[in-house]
């Protein structure tokens, strides 16, 4: 996997499959695109990883049940140009495994 110069569309349905039966790539995959989103600041980019993430773990139609969200609104929500209310992405990163860990960390 290149870690300069990602661009998520270079991440196929084949990319997709294969982290479905890889637990340690799947989670390398999203310890990548968090490291990623931290050091860009390129939201657009981390919600296609999500995107990438929630259709190799559960699929959209199976997080559509669980968190009472409509397909569409799903990928919409995560595509790089989404921009889903806090209670959505919660709910998905929730729903796919992902869990968030916060920490202050003061400016000085």
């Amino acid at each position: 996997m290149r870690k300069e110069n990602l661009a998520l569309s270079d991440f196929d349905e084949d990319f997709a499959a294969s982290l479905k039966d890889n637990p340690k790539k799947l989670s390398n995959f999203i310890k990548f695109i968090i490291k990623k989103y931290e050091k860009d600041g390129d939201f657009g980019t981390f919600l296609e990883g999500v995107n990438i993430v929630a259709r190799a773990t559960k699929g959209m139609t199976e997080i559509s049940k669980e968190t009472k969200i409509s397909r569409d609104t799903l990928y919409k929500a995560f595509s790089r140009k989404g921009n889903p209310e806090a209670k959505t992405y919660f709910d998905v990163l929730k729903s796919i495994g992902i869990r968030i860990h916060y920490d202050y960390a003061p400016k000085y």
